[in-house]
């Protein structure tokens, strides 16, 4: 890529299975063999961290959810148990 932003996922993804199909099927010529399996394991890298990252931001989200329920959410699911 000429361009400097990073990457998304997706992007990144849609690369990835377009350099396989050349691997699989043949369509990759061999001297380009090598830039395209370290292409695809920076991709590979960069999707992983793009999930990792992700994932925080989920469990972060969730967390702060928890803690503004707090007590009160606490006494409320407890409540809902007991009439249950």
């Amino acid at each position: 890529m000429t361009d400097s932003r990073p990457i998304k996922y997706t992007e990144a993804m849609a690369e990835l299975q377009e350099i396989l199909r050349k691997l699989e099927t043949g369509e990759e010529e061999i001297d380009t063999v090598a830039d395209s399996v370290k292409r695809a394991a920076l991709l590979i890298r960069t999707c992983r961290e793009r999930l990792r990252s992700a994932e925080q931001e989920v469990e972060g989200a969730l967390r702060d959810l928890e803690e503004d329920e707090g007590p009160a959410g606490a006494s409320a699911a407890a409540a809902s148990q007991v009439e249950g």
